[in-house]
């Protein structure tokens, strides 16, 4: 590849360049550019992922994929360990000899009463036999009512840490793989930005703030009319705001939105999820009809648990 052209991209909703070609293939090799991100140069009609461009397949078949800045279940479990305890709740076994030995402590502090000290004899000590069920009554309530008081009995359940989604018993990664493109995601902290400034195509990018990763999908306004409509419908009724002329990122309030559309030049079908809450968080999902029966089911436990967190 020669240096006779120069190269832009899209880093953070933002035009870089211009860039000489062996500049830019470096950008590709050291990550700063992947296969998803946007790119155009002179006599390109129009942006287009770095992907589709055949002369860089070869860059990026040597570049190693980037490794998901993710926790993993074992470091969740460390990472927790590590900080301040909180008192958990004790085992059934030392709880029920805690309530016993309130019970007793408190029917002997009852039983003194009656007794009056010592001395008692004849009939009254009978009597106050009779009344020991009555006192070991009193006590159990003493103890109920003084451990409601203080929490030892009714202490609060253990804080965990969040762990990955769980189905039927297995455990599900926390990132999911795009049968598509091959990146994988996270599933928080994402804004959905909408790109008008593309002639002729509007671009959609969904970014993860806490990973600084990203995927961009173009769309050919020309062949997706209807599924660009519904989309754009969709964050203008989420409540958005206007952040650089011709983005648009979704604000408020909670909504859920489903579609259906194909990407351009792939005949495949790809369903369409869309998730947006008013802290400016918001979630996207996407897989194709043609998917296995265990991707669809693993996609779809991740959408119930977006919205059950949102």
């Amino acid at each position: 590849m020669g240096n006779t052209r120069s190269w832009w991209f899209v880093e953070h909703s933002e035009k870089r360049g211009p860039l000489p070609e062996d500049a830019f293939v470096d950008c590709i090799k050291n990550g700063r550019i992947n296969q998803q991100t946007l790119v155009w140069s002179d006599g390109r009609a129009d942006w287009e992922m770095l992907g589709g461009i055949p002369q860089f397949k070869p860059v990026i078949g040597r570049v190693p994929p980037p490794v998901p800045r993710t926790l993993s279940l074992a470091a969740t479990i460390s990472q927790h360990a590590e900080l301040p305890a909180t008192p958990p709740l004790a085992g059934t076994a030392a709880r029920v000899m805690a309530r016993l030995l309130d019970t007793v402590v408190g029917g002997i502090l009852v039983m003194l009463i009656f007794l009056r000290i010592k001395g008692v004899e004849g009939r009254r000590r009978v009597i106050n036999w009779l009344l020991l069920p009555v006192v070991m009554l009193a006590a159990l309530a003493l103890s109920t009512i003084s451990g409601a008081i203080t929490g030892h009995f009714y202490s609060p359940p253990l804080q965990r840490a969040p762990l990955p989604i769980q189905d039927q018993g297995s455990t599900l990664p926390q990132t999911w793989t795009n049968p598509l493109t091959g990146q994988s995601l996270r599933l928080a902290q994402r804004w959905i930005i909408r790109n008008e400034t593309l002639p002729g195509s509007v671009g959609y990018s969904f970014q993860d703030k806490q990973t600084d990763m990203s995927f961009s999908l173009t769309l050919n306004t020309a062949e997706n009319a209807s599924l660009d409509a519904q989309v754009k419908a969709f964050i203008n009724d989420s409540g958005v705001k206007l952040s650089t002329p011709g983005y648009r990122m979704i604000r408020d309030p909670l909504r859920f939105w489903n579609g259906a559309g194909t990407f351009p030049g792939n005949p495949r079908q790809y369903l369409f999820h869309f998730i947006a809450s008013g802290q400016g968080v918001a979630s996207m999902i996407i897989y194709t009809h043609q998917a296995s029966d265990s991707e669809r089911r693993y996609l779809d436990t991740i959408v119930r648990q977006i919205e059950e967190t949102f």
